[in-house]
C-alpha cells in the first residue's frame, strides 16, 4: 500500500519537497482536520525514483536487514533532506492494510444457526441516556434494531447475491450490545471493509475521528492492527487521542492463529487507555500484560440478519431466524461494551470508566471477568 499519512503541521514544507522531484507526484490527497493529519497516495514515477534514490544512501540501505521497498525509501529520503533544511524530523507514517476484522482462521469456527432465542438478562431500560459509538463494518439492518436508538453507516442487501460473512460483523456486534443494554443509543461508522479480510488505518481512524462530536460515553473497536507494529499506528494513536477524555474505549484482544508467527500485542486493544477484552477460556484469545478482562466469546448467539452470506468454507447459507451462534474476542468486546451502558444507567451519573471498575470488582456476578491466564 503506497500511501504516506503526514501531520497537517507539515504539509508546506513536505509539499515543497515533493516539487523538488518532478517526475513524483502524489495522484491523490486526503486532508483531515479532525485528525490533523494528511494521506498522499498513487505517486507517479516511484519506482524510477526510488531506483535512483537508493543509490544515494547506497550504505545506508546495505546496512538495514530487510531492504526498503519504495514507499520507504521516499520517506527515508524525505525525512533526511526535511531535517536538514527546516531542522527537524517530520511526523509521518506508511499506510498499512493491516487492521483485522474477520474472526475466521483454522481456530475459528464459521457461525452457525441456533434454534431458539435467549431471553436478555437485561431491564427494558439498561443503557438509557448512553451513547456507544461502533467501527466495524456497515451495519446490515435486522428488525430488532430500532431506528430511534440504532443508526449509522448501513447496508441494505438486495439478497440477490450473497454476502461475505464479514459483512454480518457489525449486527452481530450490535446484538450483543443490545443484549446488554437494550436502551442504549448505538451509532455505527464503516471502517471496516466487509468484501476484504482486512482495512486501512486510515480508513478505521478517519472514521473514529468522524465520532469526536457525536457525543460517546463508549467507543468500541472490534478489530485489530497486526503486522510489524511495535507501537500504535500514529493514525489510529491520533484518532483516540482525540476523543472527548471521557470516552471509554473498548477493544478486541484479538484471535491468534497458534502459529509461530503471533503477534505480542494487538492495537488498539494493548494502548494503555483502551481496555483490551479476551474471550473467557478461549485457546484462540490473546493473552498478555496489556489483556484487562474477558467475556464469553466462544459460540455466543447474537442477531445475524437473514440474508445469503458465503461462509469461509464458501458454503452459501442464509440464518432464517434471523439468529447466529460465532466466536472471536470482538463479541467479547461487544458483551463488555453493553454490560458497561448498562451499569451506567443505573447510577446517574457514573462514568464508563467508573461502570467498567466496577464490574471488573465484582468478578463472576456480571459479564465481565478477569483476564483468563
Amino acid at each position: 500500500m503506497d500511501e504516506l499519512i503526514v501531520d497537517l503541521r507539515h504539509q508546506i514544507e513536505i509539499m515543497k519537497l515533493l516539487d523538488n522531484e518532478p517526475e513524483l507526484r502524489p495522484g491523490t490527497r486526503e486532508d483531515n482536520h479532525k485528525l490533523g493529519l494528511m494521506l498522499l497516495g498513487k505517486f507517479s514515477a516511484l519506482d524510477s525514483y526510488a531506483a535512483r534514490v537508493r543509490r544515494r544512501y547506497i550504505n545506508e540501505f546495505t546496512a538495514l536487514a530487510t531492504p526498503p521497498n519504495d514507499l520507504d525509501v521516499l520517506m527515508y529520503d524525505l525525512r533526511v533532506r526535511f531535517e536538514r533544511e527546516f531542522g527537524f524530523t517530520p511526523v509521518m507514517e506508511r499506510n498499512s492494510d493491516s487492521v483485522i476484522g474477520l474472526p475466521q482462521h483454522k481456530a475459528i469456527a464459521d457461525p452457525v444457526p441456533v434454534g431458539a432465542v435467549i431471553q436478555s438478562p437485561a431491564a427494558a431500560t439498561d443503557g438509557e441516556h448512553v451513547k456507544v459509538g461502533v467501527v466495524d463494518t456497515a451495519l446490515v439492518p435486522h428488525p430488532t434494531f430500532p431506528a430511534n436508538l440504532v443508526s449509522g453507516t448501513q447496508l441494505t442487501p438486495s439478497g440477490a447475491e450473497p454476502l461475505p460473512v464479514l459483512a454480518m460483523h457489525s449486527a452481530f456486534l450490535v446484538g450483543l450490545i443490545r443484549h446488554e443494554a437494550p436502551a442504549a443509543g448505538i451509532v455505527v461508522r464503516a471502517g471496516l471493509d466487509a468484501d476484504r479480510d482486512r482495512s486501512s488505518v486510515w480508513q478505521v481512524a478517519r472514521e473514529i475521528a468522524d465520532l469526536q462530536d457525536q457525543h460517546l460515553d463508549i467507543l468500541n473497536l472490534s478489530f485489530g492492527v497486526t503486522g510489524d507494529h511495535e507501537a500504535p499506528p500514529m493514525a489510529l494513536r491520533r484518532a483516540i487521542d482525540r476523543l472527548d477524555p471521557r470516552v471509554l474505549v473498548i477493544a478486541a484482544a484479538g484471535n491468534r492463529k497458534g502459529d509461530q508467527d503471533e503477534p505480542k500485542q494487538v492495537w488498539p486493544a494493548a494502548m494503555t487507555d483502551v481496555v483490551a477484552v479476551g474471550a473467557t477460556n478461549a485457546i484462540f484469545s490473546m493473552t498478555g500484560p496489556w489483556v484487562d478482562c474477558s467475556a464469553a466469546g466462544v459460540f455466543v448467539t447474537s442477531t445475524f440478519p437473514a440474508f445469503p452470506v458465503t461462509l469461509s468454507s464458501q458454503d452459501v447459507i442464509t440464518f432464517g431466524n434471523g439468529l447466529a451462534k460465532w466466536s472471536g474476542t470482538s463479541f467479547a468486546a461487544g458483551t463488555v461494551t453493553g454490560a458497561v451502558a448498562a451499569r451506567m444507567s443505573r447510577t446517574p451519573g457514573m462514568t464508563a470508566r467508573e461502570a467498567f471498575a466496577v464490574l471488573l470488582a465484582d468478578n463472576g456476578q456480571d459479564p465481565v471477568r478477569q483476564p483468563t491466564p
